[in-house]
């Protein structure tokens, strides 16, 4: 599948998503609003009401010149955490701690919503010393879920089905990609199982979260920390950002630019870092066979 088609897929419905939600999510909160109790209207003071009510009680009005003028609105600075590789290994390796990868990582394929965000912090970014994390490797599954998509825009239940088998095969090799959590939400609630798709939801929503904690994302020295170049894609269709080619600002960041109607340049910053900790000898061996390119990304 071409890049553009597969970078047009994802934006769309990360976009869908994040906008609406899961379908059946959004009928059973307009139900419950119908079936609610309506709110009780408090009487003004002097009307009749009925036995056994009361009227509020009236509140004084200060007068204008008691009344403090507005103070301008300070936003806090906000606080990101860069992760420390060494730091959530350690943290992460212990057999006894709660926070033992794996008993992590099974609890959150288990659907356990009761995760903290510091424990999905420590699954997203902990996932590079697993066996399992082979960030440069070929996804076959992966790229049928997108060919069901290319296929069929609005896949049916029978379709969503296809993308359910491919999805969770996908989540095996990586199990935060934000698109493929996407894709299993839009096939779960297809199929009317509202209860996975709201975990699978969650999922995407706790890990868009992770990444875009570690920084601002506007300048290279606060970039958002990834562990595989697609999920820096994902987040900016996340977005309803159409992400074009990224530029290689250095050895560890990239700049990923998208579409804008007025045709400026704007994007946002990366650390793709940890996509090479394993092997670091390929990026150098990407380097010299691609002179002034890096897996395929342009060198600044």
């Amino acid at each position: 599948m071409k890049r553009a088609q597969t970078t047009k897929i994802i934006a769309a419905c990360l976009a869908f998503a994040l906008a609406g939600g899961c379908r059946a999510y959004a009928q059973q909160t307009a139900q419950a609003r119908e079936t609610a109790p309506a709110q009780e209207t408090a009487v003004p003071a002097g009307e009749t009401v009925s036995a056994g009510e009361t009227t509020p009680a009236q509140v004084a009005v200060p007068a204008p010149d008691a009344i403090p003028e507005a103070q301008p609105n300070v936003l806090p600075t906000p606080v990101y955490t860069v992760p420390n590789n060494e730091a959530i290994f350690l943290e992460t390796n212990d057999p006894d701690s709660p926070d033992f990868y794996p008993k992590l990582l099974g609890r959150y394929m288990e659907g356990d919503t009761t995760l903290t965000r510091a424990q999905i912090f420590k699954l997203y970014y902990g996932y590079i010393n697993q066996p399992t994390y082979k960030p440069l490797d070929w996804d076959p599954n992966a790229d049928a879920v997108l060919a069901v998509f290319d296929l069929h825009p609005e896949p049916n239940a029978i379709q969503s089905l296809d993308i359910i088998q491919y999805g969770i095969k996908a989540m095996a090799r990586d199990p935060f990609s934000p698109s493929n959590l996407n894709f299993l939400t839009y096939a779960y609630q297809t199929i009317g199982d509202t209860a996975t798709a709201l975990i699978n939801r969650w999922r995407m929503d706790r890990v868009i979260e992770t990444i875009k904690s570690t920084g601002s994302g506007q300048r290279p020295s606060s970039p958002w920390h990834i562990i595989f170049f697609t999920h820096a894609t994902d987040i900016l269709g996340s977005m309803g950002l159409m992400a074009t080619k990224p530029i290689l600002i250095s050895t560890s960041v990239q700049y990923l630019p998208y579409r804008t109607e007025d045709g400026k340049s704007r994007g946002y910053y990366f650390d793709y870092s940890r996509v090479y900790i394993k092997s670091p000898e390929q990026t150098n061996t990407q380097k010299q066979r691609k002179g002034l390119e890096l897996n395929g990304v342009k060198i600044r």
